[in-house]
């Protein structure tokens, strides 16, 4: 049995049977989150390496879990392919803007760091006007209320989110 099973085997024991089920859930958020942090550190380090590139295996996990992330929390809104015709769409104020035209709208350079804040949405940008977008930064701590690594976990989902979106360029 590896560590880490028989940690989870004696927290699970710990806990008693009629707390099993929370139990489990909770070991399952732990899960999660170390994955979210593992990636994001994972990213951090590997892009700043010679061997990161789009098709390597570290880019190609981070892309998955991006658009995971992205079918979860955008594609309402955005579309599947991200070009703003997502179910939610036609009920909005304000028409998402096409996510896959993003660098070609700025001359074929991709706005990292402008779509990082943006998605973050915690520091207003006032030229940007009202927005209907959420503020995913808050969801995302929203989360993980009481968690330490709470800002880890909320850069590496924006991270995957923009990895993900950086392959869907055209």
């Amino acid at each position: 049995m590896s560590p880490a099973t028989h940690g989870a085997f004696l927290f699970l024991q710990a806990t008693g049977v009629d707390r099993r089920a929370s139990a489990i859930r909770a070991l399952y958020s732990v899960a999660v989150r170390l994955r979210i942090i593992s990636v994001a550190t994972a990213i951090v380090a590997a892009a700043s390496s010679p061997a990161w590139s789009s098709g390597s295996a570290v880019s190609s996990a981070v892309q998955q879990a991006g658009q995971q992330y992205y079918i979860e929390y955008c594609a309402s809104c955005h579309g599947t392919d991200g070009r703003g015709a997502g179910p939610v769409a036609a009920a909005l104020t304000i028409k998402p803007p096409d996510l896959s035209k993003m660098a070609a709208r700025r001359n074929g350079q991709y706005p990292f760091d402008e779509l990082a804040s943006y998605i973050d949405g915690r520091k207003a940008v006032a030229a940007h006007g009202s927005r209907e977008m959420p503020v995913w930064g808050e969801r995302f701590a929203d989360e993980s209320p009481d968690d330490p690594q709470q800002e880890r976990i909320i850069h590496g989902k924006v991270l995957m989110l923009l990895v993900y979106l950086e392959s869907i360029q055209r």
